[in-house]
């Protein structure tokens, strides 16, 4: 299981990740950042994140 909070200002925003990032619950990031329009900065808090798979680690670096 994985939560996502979501936090923007202006054009920034801030993504908390709680629980795990792997491949049954990357699509709930995927969709949390499809977007990102007026975005210009997203940063990630990976405190609370327990694990991250290679897939999930594919679904940042695509939108790096």
């Amino acid at each position: 299981m994985m939560r996502i909070v979501k936090k923007a200002e202006t054009n920034e925003l801030m993504i908390s990740i709680d629980g795990r990032l792997d491949v049954n619950t990357m699509h709930q990031l995927e969709e949390k950042l499809e977007y990102l329009d007026g975005i210009k900065k997203v940063t990630f808090d990976f405190e609370k994140l327990e694990y991250i798979s290679s897939s999930g680690l594919a679904i940042l670096l695509k939108y790096k």
